[in-house]
């Protein structure tokens, strides 16, 4: 059985669509180091929390845009949960809860409603 969505970073992000908008962990993977151990320092270094991937949920791509965006289902293994320098805040909330128009990407929100979906 899944579990619920509960965790939401919120980022103070400087690219578009601007400040205080809320997204998931991510990273520019560049192939330098293994795919795993990247993505899972990554999301200790955004959220404070070491995880472990357990599946793919999907990848996506948009009309115009080079980057293919693959979105991964994790487990909360461990840590304590903090904002770092690249997050305002990290908030917690209930799937009926998510905060939709003020996720920052297009993305986040197709993620979010297909986890919910398929949970």
């Amino acid at each position: 059985m899944r579990k619920p969505v509960t965790a939401l970073s919120f980022k103070d992000a400087t690219e578009p669509p601007g400040e205080c908008a809320g997204s998931f962990p991510a990273d520019l993977q560049t192939g330098e180091k293994p795919f795993r151990r990247r993505q899972n320092a990554n999301f200790f270094e955004e959220t404070g929390l070491h995880t472990r991937i357990n599946s793919l949920l999907d990848n996506y791509s948009y009309p115009g845009e080079a980057n293919i965006i693959i979105v991964y289902i994790s487990e909360i293994i461990g840590g304590r949960i903090r904002p770092c320098p690249e997050s305002m805040s990290i908030n917690e909330f209930k799937k009926e809860e998510i905060p939709w128009s003020r996720l920052a990407f297009e993305t986040t929100r197709n993620a979010f409603k297909k986890y919910i979906k398929e949970g």
